[in-house]
This record gives structure tokens, C-alpha cells and sequence, in this order.
């Protein structure tokens, strides 16, 4: 059976991962579902995709359209359960730091997954933990950083791998950057230069998803 992982930028750790954890399934790692392929057995198809966005839908309509059995898995974040799982990990990895976490934002309904990672995040954190997104402005940011009295924070992607947002959006030293803000606000800045896919437990969550869809397509064999 193969396996199919589609997303944007860097995703080879995670396809190291899967091949690891399932030798007996060819793993392919693109960009997005190869053309001229006609799936006649049942075959996994993974987005590596942070939300049921326009790309997942897009991604659906697709994988549906091929003949044989497609087994389409679920990006990182679907549900609440989800939602709480990110949540703790990013809460394992950065303790009782203050950390200021920015995702790309959406205009799709799936953005109200945002606003609840956002809460989970303050949840778990105790208040030090602050979640925005790029398509807003900067207020609800600074309003956190001054009732909290924040002087320091990591600065984290909250995206799947480092790109052109990232690196220049987030973490760069433009002047109209997240970095940029902070440090024009008087906030110490520590930027973290990794995405959501460079966490082994984010990976682990991929990897039973994929599972899972093993064992509903094996099951369907029978």
C-alpha cells in the first residue's frame, strides 16, 4: 500500500518517520497528489496541513476523483481532542517560558480552530502562552504583552514548516515583521526558527492518524 503525504516545504522527517513505522508501505512525500496515476488498490493519502482548510477540501475533490480506494486522513488540527493534544505539546516543549505563537490565519470557517488552540494555549500556560495570526493586527498582541508586563518571549511559527512566512513574516528582521513589532515595543525577542513538523510528538500525531486510516482501509478488505 502506498502512502502518500502531501504538504508544502520540508516534510521528509515526517516521511522518515512513516517509513519507519510502516515498512511494509511505500512512502511518497509531494507537494500534491501526482497526475496520471490511477489508484486501483487501496492507497493512504495524508495532509500535512495545519487545518480542514481551502487546501484540504481542494485535496479531497482530488483524491475522490481517482478510481480504486483513496483513504483521505485529517490535518493536524479537526477537533477538540486535537486541538488539546497540539496544545500540550507545545506546552511540553516550552514550559513556563512566555512564548508568543503566530499562525497564517484564514478566512475559511476552519479558523475557529485558531481562536481554540488560542485558548487551550492560555489554558495550559497559565496566561504566559499567546496565540495571533498574520491577517490580524498587532493590538490583541500588545494588550497581552502589557497586562502580563512581558519584557522577554520566544518568538514561534505556528506552521507546519519554516517558509517564506516564517522566515520573513514572523522571524525576520523586516520592519514590518511580528520580530519587528515586538522589539519596536520594548519586548526582548527570542525567535524559535522551526515549524510544527520539526517536533517529534507533532509528527507522532501524523503518524497515528496514518495509522489509523491503515488499519480502516485493511479493514475494508475483508
Amino acid at each position: 500500500m502506498n502512502i502518500y503525504l502531501i504538504g508544502a516545504g520540508d516534510i521528509s522527517a515526517l516521511a522518515a518517520d512513516a517509513a519507519e513505522r510502516f515498512p511494509e508501505s511505500a512512502v511518497w512525500a509531494a507537494k500534491a497528489l501526482p497526475k496520471g496515476i490511477e489508484f486501483t488498490d487501496n492507497h493512504i493519502v495524508q495532509p500535512v496541513y495545519l487545518l480542514p482548510g481551502i487546501k484540504y477540501e481542494q485535496l479531497l475533490r482530488e483524491a475522490l476523483a481517482y478510481s480504486g480506494g483513496v483513504t483521505l486522513g485529517e490535518p493536524l488540527l479537526r477537533d477538540e481532542a486535537a486541538v488539546n493534544r497540539l496544545a500540550g505539546i507545545l506546552s511540553a516543549e516550552y514550559g513556563n517560558q512566555n512564548a508568543l505563537f503566530v499562525g497564517h490565519g484564514t478566512n475559511h470557517s476552519s479558523g475557529r480552530l485558531y481562536r481554540e488552540l488560542g485558548e487551550a494555549l492560555r489554558r495550559e500556560s497559565g496566561g504566559r502562552f499567546f496565540l495571533s495570526v498574520l491577517d490580524e493586527d498587532f493590538t490583541a498582541a500588545r494588550e497581552w504583552i502589557a497586562e502580563n508586563k512581558i519584557d522577554k518571549t520566544l518568538l514561534v511559527p505556528l506552521m507546519i514548516s519554516m517558509g517564506r512566512h516564517a522566515e520573513n513574516e514572523i522571524i525576520g528582521r523586516g520592519g514590518e515583521s511580528i520580530r519587528s513589532r515586538l522589539e519596536a515595543a520594548g519586548v526582548e525577542t527570542v525567535c524559535v526558527a522551526k515549524g510544527l513538523i520539526d517536533y517529534p510528538a507533532v509528527r507522532e500525531v501524523f503518524i497515528d492518524n496514518i495509522a489509523s486510516q491503515l488499519k480502516s482501509a485493511l479493514l475494508a478488505d475483508f
